[in-house]
């Protein structure tokens, strides 16, 4: 008796294993156990319960492993031997998951608690898609950053226009123009959505282009362009800035993420009908982001934390970028932004001078 109520036992264990979840949440980590620990403890608080955790880890000495034992068996941990950096620490992350979905979330990017139970709901009401997404914010927690990017330290949303908890159901042909177009959301964030695995596994997970800078938002537009995306115009997840992931601190990330991008889904989408139109948008949206992201780190070396070593160094990236067809367009912005800021920082020495005279 006691025999086979332990093989009954035994054998439902293993099919719980077994099963495949409906998601696998993919996680990279490096050494920010606090930070993981809160983002897994959300997880684990979801009002959903079929999904499994991949936790890959890029510290060699596994120091994500007791956070991650303090969870039940749907979460898994990875370690790596070395640190094989950001993007190739998601891609072993997906290699592992079992899931029909695939979520993506950095370990300091916690998802809101009703992350997925709203995209569950999404999937039944409008099934066929291959990705669903929700809303984001960001939350600029670092002073130094939110002054970099001349924003308040605190909380933005980035809701679509329509109605709070409206849909949005874009077919494969129209997601890549209203994804340059900000039609989407006016920023997408890639740890508010789920794809289909096979869909992941077909695009190659993230671009491995040499830069981390970017390949969030090529992994959602070739997800998206491949058969389709659902949103709902819900804040799903959260983007924290705090200063150790503003992505300001090195100038070479701004040329190769531009040219190894534009290479990237220039090879992806060039088969598609609207190719040449498309291919307008695409070069404008890469030189928007890349312009207002040099404008950011130039204040941020310049002003923020200046540290006139790497300034050089970005002033020599800019002008290997401004090379490039695909920035000769932002040229403009980018010098006019720099004129305001020795403007700006001209008045503030002389209205200090002025007041020392008093």
């Amino acid at each position: 008796m006691f025999f086979a109520q332990w093989r009954g036992m035994v054998t439902k264990q293993l099919n719980i294993s077994d099963r495949r979840p409906w998601v696998s949440i993919c996680i990279a980590t490096y050494r920010r156990p606090a930070l993981l620990r809160a983002t897994l403890e959300v997880l684990r608080q979801q009002g959903f319960s079929d999904f499994e955790v991949v936790i890959s880890d890029n510290d060699p000495e596994s120091s994500a492993r007791c956070v991650v034992d303090e969870y039940d068996a749907r979460f898994r941990y990875i370690p790596n031997e070395t640190n094989v950096g950001m993007v190739k620490n998601f891609n072993r992350a997906i290699s592992h998951a079992r899931g029909e979905f695939v979520a993506m979330l950095a370990d300091d990017d916690p998802p809101m608690p009703e992350f997925l139970p709203v995209l569950h709901d999404l999937c039944q009401r409008y099934p066929g898609s291959g990705a669903y997404f929700g809303a984001c914010q960001v939350s600029m927690e670092s002073v130094e950053a939110a002054a970099s990017y001349k924003v308040d330290v605190g909380k933005m949303k980035f809701l679509a226009k329509g109605p709070e908890g409206s849909v949005q159901n874009i077919s494969a042909a129209e997601f890549p123009m209203a994804f340059f177009k900000g039609e989407v959301f006016p920023y997408v964030l890639w740890s508010t959505g789920i794809v289909r695995r096979d869909i992941v596994l077909q695009i190659g997970g993230m671009p491995d282009y040499g830069s981390p800078l970017l390949t969030d938002f090529a992994y959602i537009l070739l997800a998206g362009s491949h058969s389709g995306c659902v949103t709902v115009n819900t804040i799903l997840g959260c983007q924290s800035v705090h200063g150790r992931n503003s992505g300001l601190a090195d100038p070479h990330d701004i040329e190769i993420a531009l040219t190894g991008c534009h290479r990237y889904l220039s090879t992806a989408l060039r088969h598609r009908d609207d190719w040449l139109t498309l291919q307008k948008s695409m070069e404008s949206f890469l030189g928007k982001y890349i312009i207002n992201h040099a404008i950011a780190m130039r204040r941020y070396l310049k002003v923020v934390r200046p540290n006139p070593g790497e300034y050089r160094r970005m002033e020599r990236a800019m002008r290997n970028v401004f090379r490039l067809k695909v920035a000769k367009l932002t040229r403009f912005q980018y010098h006019q932004a720099v004129v305001m800021q020795f403007l700006r920082r001209s008045f503030k020495v002389l209205k200090h001078m002025s007041k020392t005279r008093v």
